[in-house]
């Protein structure tokens, strides 16, 4: 079987919820870049990408506070000119909803908050609780008005959500606390059935997400597929399993039975794990700075987790672990991966070369690009000139 044939069925039009056709099971996962994707750069960036041939687009991670009042996005009509952008290269459009504050908020991006800088479960008060709930309802309201068609609260990588799961992190002692398997689920549950509720009540319902580690801070893949049935009961529409997750994606195809009238649970993989020199030593160099920290997953920075290798899964791989693939880097490398791979024309793909350049702008505080894509972009020009 050739590398094409196996990537055969990635790129078939695909029907992820009853709400969402997707034209390839190809998604550009969200992926910090520090552009602000309320600027032109990310426009242009996110339609690059779509042009490329991606099934979906889902933005880097977003602060909640932000899509709500005194929020810079909390007009609808604001991101609806990058939703039509994506719309018109024949692609679909998300967004990931970062559950607090993050690093990489623009300077004066909200202002009169509810929320509070907590960092931990136990530092949640059950108003807050309520308040983060509540305020993912604005935000699907928001992105209903947008145009966009699916949210995705991040849920993973040792992050605020994925705290409440972990039963050493979670230190409550209320029903949101680790004294059961149910209460560990409880907030996750509460989020993705307030926007089942909410959806009902939009002119646009939205395609539901959400992120997830599969394995973390004491607990197993197999704790996973019980939340993912307790998450898809209350209304999920695709877990996005991060990171490393093609090895176990085929447990949550398996593992959560379609309920009558409902599409089945979608899964959204990442690629394996696999060790690079260049990435490694920029990751120490931002451990080294503080920006870090080591994770039995991977790393964590805020808001960046780097899979510390090739964000791609081999197609005939894919086809039993997965119903959509998520590729991250390589897209930054080249946006047309999709549309070449599927085209039969590799030998004109710009492999990413692991080389960790993009880590490393992101621990200076500067706006991602992939070196290899901006040298092939100067090329081109080049040869427009001649």
């Amino acid at each position: 079987m050739t590398e094409v044939q196996s990537w055969h069925l990635a790129f078939q039009p695909f029907e992820l919820s009853t709400r969402l056709s997707l034209r390839n099971r190809i998604v550009c996962p969200p992926m910090v870049t520090q552009m602000n994707v309320n600027s032109e750069k990310a426009l242009t960036h996110y339609r690059a990408i779509a042009n490329g041939g991606a099934g979906l687009v889902i933005l880097e991670c977003v602060s909640l506070p932000r899509f709500l009042e005194g929020g810079d996005l909390h007009d609808g009509v604001v991101l609806r000119r990058l939703s039509d952008a994506v719309h018109s290269a024949g692609a679909k459009v998300g967004a990931q909803i970062f559950a607090g504050f993050s690093r990489f908020d623009p300077p004066g991006s909200y202002t009169g908050t509810q929320f509070s800088h907590v960092n931990s479960p136990s530092e949640f008060t059950r108003d807050g609780i309520q308040a983060v709930i509540s305020g993912f309802r604005e935000a699907l309201r928001v992105l209903s008005q947008a145009g966009f068609d699916v949210i995705e609260p991040h849920g993973a990588h040792g992050f605020l959500l994925n705290q409440f799961f972990s039963p050493v992190d979670n230190t409550r002692v209320d029903e949101y606390g680790p004294q059961s398997t149910e209460n560990r689920m409880r907030f996750g549950r509460e989020i993705v059935a307030a926007l089942a509720e909410e959806n009902a009540k939009v002119g646009r319902p939205l395609t539901l997400f959400y992120r997830h580690s599969p394995e973390g801070h004491g607990y197993s893949p197999a704790d996973s597929v019980q939340f993912a049935q307790c998450l898809y009961a209350a209304g999920l529409d695709c877990i996005d399993l991060s990171p490393d997750s093609a090895p176990v994606g085929r447990l949550f195809r398996e593992g959560v039975p379609a309920l009558p009238g409902r599409t089945p649970l979608r899964v959204m993989v990442v690629g394996a794990l696999e060790r690079d020199r260049a990435g490694e030593e920029a990751l120490a160099q931002g451990a080294a700075d503080g920006l870090l920290k080591e994770t039995r997953f991977g790393w964590a920075a805020n808001g960046l987790l780097h899979c510390k290798g090739c964000d791609g899964v081999r197609g005939e791989e894919a086809q039993g672990a997965a119903d959509v693939i998520a590729l991250g880097r390589q897209l930054l490398c080249d946006p047309s991966w999709p549309t070449k791979m599927a085209a039969g024309r590799q030998d004109e793909i710009e492999q990413c070369a692991k080389c960790g350049a993009c880590l490393q702008l992101i621990f200076k505080g500067r706006e991602v690009m992939c070196p290899k894509a901006a040298a092939a972009a100067r090329r081109q020009a080049g040869a427009g000139q001649l």
